[in-house]
């Protein structure tokens, strides 16, 4: 012990010392997680991330505390100050060594979050603008599906089609985007452009809604060659000087059940058509929209504080973090999907669940004066030879039989005036109906187009 110091004053500095040891081992084991949420928290719980900060809140105050009270008689010996402020120091070159690592860490993973986009793009350009990865293994095979079009203007087609993520819209959940580009536009509204883009829904004479999945919309073809397209020429052929527009509300993964939303959305919004076409089957036996699970988490997540959790889900989202997660890059985007249809409801429960849609559209149809149709699908290989295309997937030819039993038990049910199958439409066809695995050629809309124009009735 220090000579130079009374041995009063010395014990005096020893207990001053092991009394700052002592409150911060206390105050670590007092302000514990369990009565900051009783005293602060007004149910009693909280957030991940409020836990995280306490438990190192806590642990800091109970090994700075504890190293005092080990080290409390050399801490009086040396003097507090002096003892302190050489900590201080040692501390203080230990933080700036680990800082300048962290933040360069940091720094490296923000730069390569930037870079990795435009380097992914460069390297997933064949698979993010195709439905499959498969795709790019047809060769010469695209070409005879787009025959009009340059390698340009085809990877421009399938980018304006395939590259535009969703939107969040209430109700029904999300939307396409609205777009313009030269062979894809999505208008404001909602629905997808013909051949002109500046239409709009407050238009006179008659107007009719074609509800459906993203062959509706007319993933893979322009926007003059989708089906609700073809259908306004073929309307307008059999009822001249009949002033109507048909508007595209396709839109992707969407089976009758969302579609009902919409319409009932569309309606309250005071948007009331006078012909409503509902063309489904693809898509059909959906537990629960697409991206239910991620917008629940994200609204728990939201509701709930959870600063850890919104800090994980971003990152997630992070490119970094994607590509190493996914590895395939967007080739997983198809394996997900699938991932998603096969948790599908029994065919028996497809059938019962559109019957139940339909009869809501009818009670809407009926109160407010318009007209409906329904219309099942073709779909490759259900009475066609089309199973094996030269685009389609094992994915999908693994899971055809569910899909076969499903098409047959909503045959059954499409036996009224308004309901048709239109299945058959593929029969005996000839040259390429698909432009990937079940989005139609421009042919196969215009067929389609035709039948359902044979069966709408303007005349009342």
């Amino acid at each position: 012990m220090n000579q130079d110091k009374h041995p009063d004053t010395a014990r005096h500095s020893v207990k001053t010392v092991a009394a700052c040891g002592w409150t911060l081992v206390a105050l670590g084991l007092v302000a514990n997680e369990w009565l900051l949420a009783a005293l602060f928290s007004p149910d009693g719980e909280l957030s991940a991330a409020n836990r995280t900060r306490i438990a190192v809140f806590d642990g800091a105050c109970l090994v700075l505390g504890l190293a005092i009270l080990c080290y409390r008689r050399r801490l009086a010996d040396a003097g507090v100050r002096p003892a302190l402020w050489s900590l201080a120091k040692r501390v203080g070159v230990a933080y700036l060594a680990a800082a300048v690592a962290f933040f360069s860490v940091l720094l490296a993973l923000f730069a390569l979050n930037l870079a990795m986009p435009y380097v992914w793009d460069l390297a997933q350009t064949e698979d993010a603008i195709r439905s499959e990865a498969r795709w790019r293994e047809m060769g010469e095979t695209r070409h005879l599906v787009y025959p009009d079009l340059s390698n340009e203007e085809e990877a421009q087609l399938l980018a304006e089609t395939w590259l535009a993520p969703y939107r969040y819209e209430a109700w029904v959940g999300f939307r396409e985007r609205p777009r313009s580009g030269r062979f894809v536009n999505v208008s404001d509204e909602g629905f997808r452009h013909s051949a002109t883009t500046d239409r709009t829904l407050d238009v006179a004479g008659l107007r009719i809604f074609v509800f459906g999945g993203s062959t509706t919309f007319g993933y893979g073809v322009d926007d003059a060659s989708t089906i609700p397209t073809f259908l306004q020429a073929q309307l307008e052929e059999r009822y001249p000087g009949v002033a109507l527009e048909v508007f595209n509300f396709g839109r992707s993964f969407y089976y009758i059940g969302q579609e009902t939303v919409l319409l009932f959305d569309l309606v309250r919004r005071g948007e009331i058509p006078d012909v409503v076409v509902f063309i489904d089957g693809v898509n059909e036996g959906q537990v629960l929209p697409f991206y239910t699970e991620e917008m629940e988490r994200l609204f728990e997540t939201y509701a709930a504080r959870d600063d850890q959790a919104l800090l994980n889900e971003v990152m997630e989202r992070i490119p970094v973090t994607r590509f190493l997660r996914n590895g395939k890059r967007n080739v997983d985007y198809a394996a997900d999907n699938f991932t998603r249809m096969a948790t599908m409801l029994d065919p028996e429960q497809v059938r019962d669940a559109y019957v139940r849609d339909r009869e809501l559209i009818r009670l809407l149809a009926d109160h407010h004066g318009f007209a409906a149709y329904f219309a099942l699908q073709p779909m490759p290989g259900y009475r066609n030879d089309f199973l094996h295309h030269p685009l389609q997937s094992e994915r999908y030819i693994d899971s055809y039989e569910h899909t076969r039993r499903k098409l047959e038990l909503l045959e059954e049910v499409m036996d009224a005036d308004d309901s048709f199958s239109m299945t058959h439409l593929l029969e005996g066809f000839e040259g390429y109906a698909f432009v990937d695995q079940f989005h139609y050629t421009p042919a196969v809309c215009e067929r389609i187009a035709a039948f359902l124009a044979e069966r709408i009735d303007l005349a009342h």
